[in-house]
């Protein structure tokens, strides 16, 4: 007899790894995209921002993007790495967002993660 396999929520979800990089110098701005699926294939792709940015708004925008390709390619759930530990407790309500610009950004990230289960 043939067994049926038990789908649970991490069978019917398996869970995307975002790693989240960006730079900005002299020299400009941009964002490396990383992203792992559970099989272990690797999505990569290189952003280079044409305009002025601070080292904290491209961090954002890294994650922004990166989100972003994660919902293109249907993940429901994901793990992200980010070496921002101010992006990161700002998302999450942990420290205080003052500037309008950066409010705009927690707000979008808020939004944006809410589309995922996980």
């Amino acid at each position: 007899m043939k067994q049926r396999q038990r789908l649970t929520y991490h069978t019917l979800f398996p869970t995307w790894k975002v790693y989240v990089d960006g730079v900005s110098n002299d020299n400009g701005s941009g964002v490396e995209i990383t992203m792992i699926s559970p099989e272990g294939f690797r999505l990569q792709a290189t952003l280079r921002f044409k305009f002025p940015a601070s080292t904290n708004e491209v961090e954002y925008g890294a994650l922004l993007a990166r989100l972003r390709l994660a919902k293109v390619v249907g993940t429901h759930k994901i793990e992200v790495f980010n070496d921002s530990q101010l992006v990161i407790n700002q998302v999450f309500g942990e420290y205080q967002t003052c500037r309008e610009k950066m409010v705009a950004y927690v707000s979008a990230m808020q939004d944006l993660l809410q589309e995922f289960k996980s």
